[in-house]
């Protein structure tokens, strides 16, 4: 059954973003709704995208039982908490908070109401004088699904170093801890690794901030130990 995405704002941020969710196999990720401060940006955003549903305000989309992953392209801590409450799991493109106050409110949220709130970066590690090292200024934000294995998450890593970072190297990569040791399975067991199994095993926390990286086979393969 396709995840099914409402899009909250429609600034040029979402856009690009529900654009990008039509790379996947439709049966797999679908928008069925957006909202905005304006009715007419809704429509206009709609008709531009093929979306069926359009709502007057955020709280109608909230309710909307049909939706499971909000994506929120403003920044509004009170958009979050509206989510949160209504038991939608919420990618946030933006800061999550201002300041501490905010953020503890929205994790409270979260956790309260048992749903995904993740963030992940991914960078790119390269070799330098024997060792695996990060190179600075490539990590990028990555939107990702819970259910998502390291196959599916260094796919989608590879293809948005390769959207953002012209001097990507072609060929094989593989998928990095921070430690630089490969990514299979959750570290220290037997499981093979998911983005929620590795949610669990970091202690299961509403709000989770990871980054993980990814190098050429060859870089990996050579490198003599770890940075």
């Amino acid at each position: 059954m396709a995840t099914r995405w409402g899009i909250c704002s429609t600034g040029r941020i979402s856009h690009d973003f529900t654009v990008a969710l039509k790379t996947p196999p439709h049966e797999d990720h679908q928008v069925v709704a957006v909202a905005a401060r304006k009715l007419e940006d809704a429509q206009e955003f709609a008709t531009k995208h093929s979306i069926s549903r359009v709502f007057l305000s955020y709280e109608l989309m909230a309710r909307d039982p049909d939706i499971d992953v909000v994506y929120i392209g403003v920044y509004h801590p009170y958009l979050l908490m509206l989510f949160t409450n209504a038991k939608k799991n919420v990618l946030c493109e933006k800061p999550l908070a201002m300041n501490t106050k905010e953020v503890k409110e929205i994790l409270s949220s979260a956790k309260r109401n048992d749903v995904f709130l993740m963030e992940i970066s991914v960078g790119v590690m390269r070799m330098k004088d024997g060792f695996l090292r990060p190179v600075r200024g490539t990590l990028l934000p990555l939107d990702v699904e819970p259910q998502w294995s390291c196959q599916e998450l260094l796919a989608a890593a590879i293809k948005k170093q390769k959207a953002f970072n012209q001097v990507l190297e072609d060929g094989a990569h593989v998928l990095l801890y921070p430690d630089a040791t490969e990514i299979t399975n959750i570290p220290g067991t037997d499981i093979p690794f998911t983005v929620q199994m590795y949610k669990k095993a970091s202690g299961g926390k509403p709000y989770q901030q990871i980054k993980l990286y990814i190098c050429t086979v060859e870089d990996f393969e050579n490198s003599c130990k770890c940075f």
